[in-house]
C-alpha cells in the first residue's frame, strides 16, 4: 500500500532526517523521501535529495497545537540538481 504526505524538516544529514508532518508513519516503516532545498548561491542552484529510509522514532508536538514529527535513518540517498547527479550513498552496500 502506498501513501503520500508532505512536511518540512528540522534537521537533515546524509544519515537521516527529522520531519514535521500531519502524516506520521509508524515506527520501523520503510519510506521514500523527496526533499527540495531552497535555491542556493547566486546561480540559484536548486538541489533535491531522494532517499529510502526507515522511521526510527515519533515525537509528539512540543507545544499544544504544534506540529508532530518523526525521525528517519537513511538507507540510501541521492543528491541532484535537476538531472545532474551530485552525490549519493547506499549504506546497504558497505
Amino acid at each position: 500500500m502506498s501513501q503520500h504526505g508532505k512536511g518540512f524538516t528540522r534537521d537533515i544529514s546524509k544519515r537521516g532526517v527529522f520531519i514535521y508532518s500531519d502524516d506520521i508513519p509508524p515506527i520501523r516503516t520503510n519510506v521514500r523521501l523527496e526533499l527540495a532545498f531552497s535555491p542556493l548561491g547566486r546561480e540559484g542552484l536548486q538541489l533535491q535529495m531522494t532517499s529510502t529510509a526507515i522511521v526510527l522514532r515519533i515525537e509528539p508536538p512540543a507545544e499544544l497545537g504544534g506540529p508532530q514529527g518523526f525521525a528517519v535513518i537513511n538507507q540510501s540517498y541521492k543528491l541532484h540538481a535537476g538531472s545532474t547527479f551530485v552525490e549519493g550513498r547506499n549504506w546497504d552496500e558497505d
